[in-house]
């Protein structure tokens, strides 16, 4: 048992368990903690955002690396139709990514 109650039938000690904890997590304890944390209504657009960054900045780095004349020796050659067109793809998610997140 948890505490003294004033209906001592076991139903009614669920009911008062369960509106224990649903004040608990409309009142503010856990699940404005939980909503804060994983905030899963932009969650999607903030992945979309990072892998569109991730895609742009690094296909951009092998680019200006290749017209800097830095080869990787282990690698194979740069495709840089394949390079230039994988950043345009990445400036696409990205953008959209932020606009999503923005408005």
């Amino acid at each position: 048992m948890c505490g003294p109650t004033l209906d001592s039938r076991p139903e009614a000690r669920s009911k008062e368990r369960v509106a224990r904890f649903s004040r608990i997590l409309s009142g503010g304890l856990l699940y404005p903690a939980a909503v804060d944390l994983f905030d899963i209504n932009s969650l999607f657009p903030q992945l979309v955002l990072a892998l569109g960054a991730a895609l742009a900045g690094g296909n951009g780095l092998a680019l200006w690396h290749h017209r800097q004349g830095k080869r990787p020796e282990d690698l194979g050659e740069l495709r840089v139709g394949r390079a230039r067109w994988l950043v345009v793809v990445g400036l696409i998610m990205a953008g959209w990514g932020l606009a999503t997140l923005i408005t």
